[in-house]
């Protein structure tokens, strides 16, 4: 083995710390004074000391996997077969917390959940109506029997409230709708044996008339018309006369056959059959 001088000894240290400082980006890791102690070795012919091997790191569980109660898996050679884990427990028991995001837009394919509540939808308001007119004294009806025309005419009805029909006989009106009197005629012609089922119609084609007397210019017997108070009455009798007290107005009207008389003005409607008075002022 060739003997080592000095001087080459240092020539050889110069170069390895040279190609050290070169080396440095990729070996920063490795500790710099065991290799140079390795690489003066090898050069002077020694065998260097071979690095012991890292010991394995000790795996340290942190938290311990709960297998008891859990099934285990099954051995093939046996058959058995056990069925799929749907529930995992934690360490501490506890089932996972799943909570549900609102906001998340829905993946392709997906039709998102309509949670919107439905705002209830109110009921329509019932509509109010009028109530059917009530038959009077002097009132003309047109009655028809569907196929008779023997029958088919018009009637007034009576002062005593009634409307005379043949093969029926008189039938009460007053205070009645005309629903009612079709009804009545009707069964009236069964129970008589003249007809099986009738078909009855009745129309109203005239309401009583009214009647205005005292200082009007034109007193008399007026058709009604539905919406009727007094000062349109007094202007249907050419109006009031000179004589005439405006605020000394009497209404006689029929109240279930009874006449009776009411202190009116001139906003006072007036029904049909009614008999209107105007007095006289003494000044």
């Amino acid at each position: 083995m060739p003997k080592v001088t000095k001087f080459s000894k240092f020539m050889l240290i110069a170069a390895t710390i040279t190609a050290l400082f070169g080396h440095s980006a990729t070996s920063a890791r490795a500790d710099d004074n065991s290799y140079m102690d390795r690489m003066l070795m090898t050069l002077a012919g020694q065998e260097p000391p071979t690095a012991p091997e890292p010991e394995a790191a000790e795996i340290k569980d942190t938290a311990p996997i709960h297998t008891a109660g859990l099934p285990l898996l099954p051995d093939p050679a046996s058959g058995e077969q056990h069925e799929a884990i749907t529930e995992l427990k934690l360490a501490s028991g506890e089932m996972p917390n799943h909570k549900r995001y609102e906001g998340i837009e829905p993946q392709a394919g997906e039709k998102p959940q309509d949670t919107a509540v439905e705002a209830a939808t109110p009921e329509p308001a019932a509509v109010a109506t009028e109530p059917a007119y009530r038959l009077n004294i002097g009132d003309l009806l047109r009655i028809t029997v569907y196929g008779v025309t023997d029958l088919s005419n018009s009637y007034r009805i009576g002062s005593n409230g009634n409307v005379t029909i043949p093969l029926v006989g008189e039938v009460p009106a007053r205070g009645h709708v005309k629903e009612d009197v079709q009804a009545e005629i009707a069964k009236r012609l069964i129970d008589g044996g003249y007809y099986n089922s009738p078909s009855v119609t009745v129309e109203i084609m005239e309401l009583a008339p009214f009647y205005i007397l005292g200082e009007v210019n034109k007193p008399g017997r007026y058709p009604y018309e539905p919406g009727l108070d007094v000062i349109k009455a007094i202007a249907t009798a050419g109006g009031h006369t000179p004589r005439a007290a405006k605020d000394k107005i009497v209404i006689v009207r029929d109240i279930n056959g009874k006449k009776t008389e009411i202190d009116a003005n001139e906003d006072t409607e007036v029904l049909p059959g009614d008999s209107i008075k105007v007095k006289q002022r003494f000044f």
